[in-house]
């Protein structure tokens, strides 16, 4: 599952910025959308998803 949620980003992400320049502003948000965030299980506690989104 979490294969096809990196590729659903990895998409998203190409077709946003598709024709932007490597300099763009957009880059930067780019590249941390394709960077991996901490690994959360597919159903992680709501705690854990809290200190996921506070680092």
């Amino acid at each position: 599952m979490r294969c096809s949620r990196r590729r659903i980003v990895d998409d998203f992400v190409a077709e946003v910025t598709a024709g932007l320049g490597p300099d763009a502003p957009a880059m930067g948000i780019a590249r941390s959308m394709r960077e991996p965030p901490e690994s959360l299980p597919d159903v992680p506690a709501f705690e854990r998803v809290i200190a996921a989104l506070r680092a």
